[in-house]
């Protein structure tokens, strides 16, 4: 039979990873638990002091998006980095001022069409090379004046 200290550890543990896995760090999940903890009280549990009652691990679970059966197993949570940290740029595109959107949006389009072996958009790559030779006439034609 597994003594209480043992269970806590392997809480502990499942906590840690599943949060590591989320992309959280302890306050942004303790933000998330709903009702809400303790930073403190999250690395007591995290570090198997603290055995959570079964109210507050339906809340983690919750929080970290996962069955509470999970923190109940005694494997380690697999440590794949996530494919695309969404939660990451979430949490930094909500701190982006509201009159600089439009150019990260602008660069979130030039990214996307990075690696393409043709211009998404043919009619624009050919309206820059229009305006730069008219660039370069209208400088010519001004230097003539002069």
């Amino acid at each position: 039979m597994a003594s209480e200290r043992s269970i806590a550890k392997v809480i502990g543990e499942r906590l840690r990873g599943l949060r590591l896995q989320r992309g959280f760090t302890q306050r942004e999940l303790a933000r998330q638990v709903a009702g809400g903890v303790d930073v403190s009280y999250i690395s007591r549990i995290e570090r198997g002091e603290q055995l959570p009652s079964l109210k507050v691990l339906q809340r983690l679970g919750d929080a970290v998006g996962a069955p509470m059966r999970e923190f109940f197993d005694p494997l380690p949570v697999r440590s794949k980095k996530p494919e695309f940290p969404h939660h990451a740029l979430w949490r930094s595109l909500q701190k982006v001022p509201q009159e600089d959107l439009p150019v990260l949006w602008a660069i979130i389009r030039v990214l996307s069409r990075r690696g393409q072996k043709e211009p998404a958009y043919p009619a624009a790559s050919r309206a820059g090379s229009m305006a730069a030779e008219r660039k370069q006439r209208y400088r010519t034609a001004r230097r003539r004046a002069r």
